[in-house]
């Protein structure tokens, strides 16, 4: 069986209802929730070596998104957002944002 070498760090956004997708030696991590919000807009990014940095900003916060790869750009689309800013309702949303990254 395989052993993790080492902890790669933990999320910047969401710690759940979170996306997830791979886009060349990359691992993109978008959106979620974490502490009572109803959406982030961060996008994690782990290298190959497991090293974190923060990618762009998703255009608008949310979670519940789906993502997708369509030739060199990952997709991440839909979602619940805040609908007041508060924390205390949300909304759907149909957003999509389309990310390429110089790899």
């Amino acid at each position: 069986h395989r052993q993790l070498c080492h902890r790669a760090g933990q999320l910047s956004g969401g710690a759940f209802l979170l996306t997830a997708i791979t886009l060349g030696d990359h691992a993109l991590f978008a959106g979620g929730e974490k502490y009572n919000t109803y959406g982030s807009d961060i996008i994690t990014v782990y290298d190959k070596a497991c090293t974190r940095t923060q990618g762009p900003s998703l255009s608008v916060p949310r979670s519940s998104l789906k993502s997708a790869m369509a030739g060199n750009y990952a997709l991440f689309a839909g979602g619940n957002k805040d609908r007041y800013g508060d924390g205390t309702s949300y909304e759907r949303t149909a957003t999509v944002d389309a990310y390429t990254f110089d790899l």
